[in-house]
C-alpha cells in the first residue's frame, strides 16, 4: 500500500523532509509543498497532509524523513492502515481546498481524455 512506498522512499533519501504526491495526480499545484511545509512548522507536526472541503487524502503529505524507521515497524508489525500509523505520529491536516484540483486522479483513459480535451485550447475560433 501507499506507506510501504512512503517508507522505502524515505530510506532512500538524505533530506529531513519528504514531499509525497501520487503519480497518477497531474495538476498538483506548485503551491502544495510550501504550504504543508509552513503549517508544519507551525504546528511542530512530523507529518503534514492536505486536505479539501471533503476529506484528507493522505498520499498528499509532507513528512521527517527520519519517520521511515517508525513506518517499517508499524509495516513490520502488520500495520496496513495508513491512518492508523499517522495517529501514531504528530501529524495535522491542513487545508487545502483552494487547490483542491491538485487531488484530481487519473486512472483511465477516459479520464485522461478528458482532462487533456479540458486543457488543451480550441483550434477553432468562433466567429459571431
Amino acid at each position: 500500500g501507499p506507506l510501504s512506498g512512503m517508507a522505502s522512499a524515505m530510506a532512500a533519501v538524505s533530506t529531513p523532509l519528504t514531499l509525497f504526491v501520487p503519480c497518477d495526480s497531474p495538476l498538483v499545484s506548485a503551491e502544495l509543498g510550501a504550504r504543508l511545509w509552513a503549517a508544519k512548522v507551525k504546528a511542530n507536526a512530523s507529518i503534514a497532509v492536505a486536505r479539501d472541503s471533503e476529506r484528507y487524502h493522505p498520499v498528499f503529505a509532507l513528512m521527517d524523513t527520519e519517520l521511515a524507521i517508525s513506518a517499517r515497524q508499524y509495516l513490520q508489525a502488520q500495520g496496513r492502515r495508513i491512518d492508523r500509523w499517522f495517529d501514531t505520529q504528530v501529524w495535522i491536516q491542513v487545508d487545502c481546498t483552494d487547490i483542491a484540483e491538485s487531488f484530481l486522479n487519473i486512472n483511465r483513459a477516459e479520464e485522461r481524455d478528458k482532462l487533456n480535451a479540458r486543457l488543451t485550447p480550441s483550434t477553432t475560433t468562433r466567429v459571431q
